[in-house]
């Protein structure tokens, strides 16, 4: 995982963060106006097809 740092630079000053692979999880979910959320878990893409 990627060290990052979290700093206020001075002005005209850029913070860079290296990046790296790793593998990705995908979270979807939906929440009702009681705020309950319902939610899954997905390690590949998530599209229309798992949505529905």
């Amino acid at each position: 995982m990627p060290y990052i740092p979290y700093a206020w630079p001075e002005k005209g000053v850029t913070i860079t963060v290296k990046s790296c692979q790793i593998k990705r999880i995908n979270v979807w979910g939906l929440m009702n106006r009681r705020n309950e959320l319902c939610y899954e878990i997905h390690r590949g893409i998530i599209n229309s097809k798992i949505v529905i």
